[in-house]
């Protein structure tokens, strides 16, 4: 199954000390693990920028399958770049993530793709992971929707829109697709699993 995969990074930070796309998570930014996770499996992955775009784009000018979009509405909050970046997709099923997931795996991702083509699964729209019953990211969105998501306003969101859909929600057995890094804290959780992933 060819997929593309949507990674937003146009948001302020404003809870992390720092601009946290390019904090370093052993030797690569938060943004550039995020990129790896999805690099083998997906055929594009579009980075939707903002605040302090060209930091993001010396981030990524290395990765030949990124695409970056310029979202100029940023200051109005992430759906705005949901809906700029989706205007890039151009497969039948699309990964969704912030990038600040900077744990996402090639194994976690392959093992959506899977559980996504399940015979329950085939009517579903959306596919949410989750982790001891906590729905986490990337989620697999069908791309049938992408017009129900670009008529929505600009101040709506993610989880108010997936109230509404054909959810399934899938068990990966990885914590790593509920850590996300907004706080100090955050980023010292992420650097813990990943190293304790490098001794497992």
């Amino acid at each position: 199954m060819s997929v593309d995969a949507v990674i937003l990074a146009g948001g302020y930070s404003t809870r992390a000390d720092g601009f946290k796309m390019e904090f370093d998570i052993e030797g690569k930014t938060i943004l550039q693990r995020c990129i790896e996770g999805f690099y083998d499996s997906c055929r594009k992955i579009i980075v939707v920028t903002g605040f302090k775009y060209e930091k993001i784009e010396k981030l990524v000018k290395d990765y030949e399958k990124v695409v970056t979009v310029y979202n100029d509405n940023y200051s109005k909050g992430m759906f705005t770049s949901i809906k700029k970046g989706i205007l890039q997709v151009e497969s039948e099923k699309f990964f969704l993530t912030p990038g600040d997931y900077p744990l996402i795996n090639k194994k976690i991702v392959d093992d959506i793709l899977t559980k996504s083509i399940k015979e329950k699964n085939k009517n579903k729209e959306v596919i949410i992971p989750s982790f001891y019953g906590k729905g986490g990211h990337p989620i697999l969105v069908d791309s049938s929707i992408m017009q129900d998501i670009l008529i929505k306003s600009d101040d709506y969101n993610l989880r108010e829109f997936l109230k509404n859909r054909k959810v399934a929600y899938e068990i990966i057995e990885d914590k790593s697709i509920i850590i996300d890094v907004d706080t100090a804290k955050d980023y010292n959780e992420a650097l813990s699993e990943f190293n304790k992933k490098l001794i497992e």
